[in-house]
């Protein structure tokens, strides 16, 4: 063992996409957390304190598809640590009882960043390098690009001041309404259609339920309907600050237009949910079918469940990437067959696991093919101008660029000139 950290020869060492400067030969032969390597000339520094963790740039809309993604996200941290004692759920979110406390908000557009001092006592007895390495694989693989690691230690500093992260961690105390008070003056009929603007529809009062909107002419998949910043819709546009509402499937003059409740799970799980969050039961031909169709869709749901946390699962993913894509052709399958060809972002967001599992592991060719599937569904939820639209769109073009390329092997390692015509059951296993 060396006695100084000078006296060994040393190399630049690259954990969790962070350069990490001056690592002596030694350490080397060590296995270290993403977090737990210092330079010699911060040595001094980490005396005074060295934060780490990382950033979510730019951080999350309040759109449905960024609203999936985080509640998956924390559903798999929940259960990855539901022993750990020194993980605490609070009402608004997850609590590490080490370190400085770095929490995880259940609103994924409040969060900025997850970070603590790594250096220290009360780090070293608490262990928080280990959590924050572990949180943050579990995120890169959920959010790719957007997770922006960072060291003191290393001269890496996060995208925001503290002054706004300080700001969003406050703000993690308190629960927004789930309805905006601009939809609910709407259903109530007192905010007027020629001051919303709203040309495709119209209130009208629907049997058994109140007013409602109802389709004044014929609208395409894909039309956008409205695009109000106060009115509850589907997707939140960050570049043109506004959100938005498009139509998944086509949509018959005098129909009524409705906006989906479903978190997902079996009826009686979904009835209740609803029953304790807006206070009405559901009578929507899904919740309504006759017990046999209903019991049917129920298994369906159910399975939807497990194929979608089996997806999500990193450790997976990197150990068995083969197993992943057979689960996503399966969930293609069931999402299709319960929502009759328009589960939305849902297919959006399997696409894009697709993507993931297999960029990780250096295919660009079918990476190539599932982000510009993932893109196809996206116009038709979020229009062709959604950031995360042209994001994935340009991740078709240049699958490489992607955070994750390669980030657990290269044994599938393809160009993507060699992208497959056709990917049928075999090639989606491949």
């Amino acid at each position: 063992m060396h006695s100084s950290l000078e006296k060994s020869e040393h190399y630049v060492v690259n954990i969790l996409g962070i350069n990490i400067a001056h690592v002596p030969s030694w350490a080397l032969n060590y296995q270290f957390t993403a977090f737990r390597i210092f330079s010699p000339g911060k040595l001094q520094s980490a005396a005074m304190g060295i934060d780490a963790g990382f950033d979510m740039y730019p951080p999350l809309s309040k759109g449905l598809v960024d609203r999936q993604n985080w509640g998956r996200f924390i559903d798999f941290t929940k259960e990855h640590y539901k022993d750990d004692t020194q993980v605490e759920i609070k009402p608004n979110y997850i609590n590490i009882k080490a370190g400085e406390h770095p929490k995880l908000p259940f609103e994924g557009h409040k969060f900025l960043r997850f970070s603590s001092k790594v250096s220290g006592s009360t780090a070293a007895d608490t262990k928080v390098d280990s959590y924050i390495d572990t949180v943050t694989r579990i995120a890169q693989t959920r959010f790719g690009s957007r997770i922006r690691c960072w060291h003191e230690g290393a001269d890496e500093f996060g995208a925001y001041n503290w002054s706004e992260v300080n700001e969003s961690l406050r703000s993690y105390e308190q629960m927004n309404l789930r309805l905006r008070p601009a939809f609910a003056q709407l259903l109530s009929g007192t905010d007027p259609i020629e001051e919303l603007g709203i040309a495709p529809f119209e209130i009208k009062h629907i049997l058994g339920k109140g007013k409602g909107l109802v389709a004044r002419f014929n609208i395409s998949k894909g039309t956008r309907i409205i695009f109000v910043c106060q009115m509850l819709t589907i997707n939140w546009n960050s570049a043109e600050e506004h959100e938005t509402i498009h139509a998944i499937r086509s949509i018959e003059r005098g129909t009524e237009i409705t906006i989906s409740y479903d978190h997902g799970g079996t009826s009686s799980e979904r009835q209740a949910l609803l029953k304790e969050s807006f206070g009405f039961s559901c009578t929507c031909s899904g919740c309504t079918l006759p017990p046999s169709s209903l019991q049917a869709s129920d298994n369906r749901r159910t399975q939807i469940q497990n194929l979608d946390e089996a997806i999500g699962d990193p450790f997976r993913m990197m150990s068995n990437p083969q197993e992943s894509l057979r689960d996503c052709y399966s969930l293609i399958q069931v999402l299709d067959q319960e929502f009759d060809g328009c589960a939305g972002a849902l297919i959006a967001r399997l696409y894009y696991d697709a993507f993931q599992i297999s960029i990780a592991h250096g295919d660009q060719a079918r990476a190539s093919i599932f982000a510009e599937r993932a893109y196809k569904a996206r116009v038709i939820c979020e229009g062709e101008d959604s950031p995360e639209t042209l994001r994935v769109k340009s991740l078709a073009l240049k699958p490489a660029v992607h955070s994750s390329f390669e980030a657990y092997s290269r044994k599938w390692k393809r160009t993507r000139d060699s992208v497959p015509k056709g990917l049928d059951t075999v090639e989606f296993n491949k």
